[in-house]
């Protein structure tokens, strides 16, 4: 199955933004992020029918230059997610459970071991 990223959504890539496209064939939704100078993605999906699945995608240091990085990279590095069942209508929730447990979670938690 091969997945993709647009090339442009209004310009440079912003970290720790939503980005949605809600087009129902599929949706999907982009949030990048730095975790440990690594570059993150959470990647949500929703095909035709639900739940969401949400994924987590380590990006290789060579897409860390590009406006738009590349999820589908050769080096980059996928994470099936359970964040629970949420369906098409619960978009909203899944988005903020997701940043607090992948990205504020493990931000604390790294903060934590740097003590």
């Amino acid at each position: 199955m091969e997945r993709r990223i647009p090339k442009r959504i209004g310009g440079t890539m912003k970290l720790n933004f939503w980005y949605e496209e809600l087009i129902r064939c599929p949706s999907q939704c982009y949030y990048f992020f730095l975790d440990r100078g690594k570059l993150k993605c959470i990647y949500l999906r929703w095909r035709y029918s639900d739940p969401w699945t949400v994924d987590l995608i380590t990006l290789p240091e060579s897409e860390m230059s590009e406006d738009w990085p590349d999820i589908n990279a050769k080096e980059a590095k996928w994470e099936s997610i359970d964040l629970g069942y949420y369906s098409d209508d619960d978009l909203k929730k899944l988005q903020e459970k997701a940043v607090k447990k992948l990205v504020r979670h493990r931000f604390l938690n790294f903060l934590k071991l740097i003590k």
